[in-house]
């Protein structure tokens, strides 16, 4: 499912790059997370899903939180 549809990033790019994120070390923000895939939100409607899916991932792969 298409999640951003400005950057054109789907909810599954979105959760692997929340992982991708997590097991670097760092803290998988909105930002973060968009950094990390090279792209860019722009207008802002996708950033309640984003953060959702966020927590989702967190709490299913708790062991590579720090």
């Amino acid at each position: 499912m298409i999640v951003c549809s400005c950057a054109f990033v789907s909810d599954k790019e979105l959760r692997d790059a929340v992982a991708a994120v997590m097991q670097h070390g760092a803290n998988p923000t909105f930002r973060a997370v968009y950094r990390h895939l090279n792209k860019r939100a722009r207008c802002g409607n996708c950033r309640p899903l984003v953060l959702s899916l966020i927590k989702q991932t967190q709490a299913r792969n708790p062991s590579t939180t720090t």
